[in-house]
């Protein structure tokens, strides 16, 4: 005879863990259920490492086996990145003139593609080993704010939505329409193996 499976449930459960000073995740309102798959449906969550904060409301997610996503949709996602301001100028005597900087010419700073692109090769793949054959992602509302020390970028909110087939995930981003918002729409596929 087959064994019955486990069946675990818990409901509006509150999560802190900090793992290091700089990392800290908290959910309102957990719930789950376990059986042969996991649901999780969750209030409010936030998650904080270093200079980046991830925070949003209300999701639903169903796992298979131990940490593969199958579904996943999320009403609302703020995703914010703040570098640290730029060396402070050493302080200078009170009746000495502020040190003047020669413009360079350029609006904001922008990192080099290539170390980007160093840094971010390997995250599709990272991403797709966690979903499912099939899977599909929605984020209704995701909204992006940069500071990079002093220079501020916004994107969003938009529509984001994610499905794997196969061998490839594909991706497709488009900002809401309305005033004040630029339109912006990003469509991708990237494989889901090295």
């Amino acid at each position: 005879a087959d064994a019955k499976k486990r069946r675990l449930r818990g409901e509006r459960i509150r999560v802190q863990w900090n793992r290091t000073a700089g990392e800290r995740l908290t959910i309102d309102d957990l719930s789950f259920e376990r059986a042969e798959e996991t649901s999780l449906l969750a209030g409010l969550f936030k998650f904080e490492h270093g200079a980046l904060t991830v925070s949003g409301k209300d999701a639903r997610a169903t796992l298979v086996g131990k940490s593969v996503l199958r579904s996943l949709d999320v009403r609302e996602i703020t995703v914010g990145l703040v570098a640290p301001e730029k060396a402070t100028i050493a302080a200078v005597a009170p009746d000495e003139p502020p040190p003047t900087v020669a413009p360079t010419g350029e609006l904001f700073s922008v990192p080099d593609p290539k170390q980007i692109f160093e840094h971010t090769r390997l995250l599709p793949v990272l991403v797709a080993s966690r979903l499912s054959d099939s899977a599909e992602v929605s984020i209704r509302s995701l909204y992006f704010t940069a500071d990079m020390a002093g220079d501020k970028v916004a994107i969003g909110p938009g529509h984001l939505d994610a499905t794997r087939a196969l061998d490839k995930v594909h991706v497709a981003f488009a900002t809401e329409k309305g005033d004040g918002v630029t339109p912006l729409s990003l469509v991708a596929d990237f494989p889901a193996a090295v």
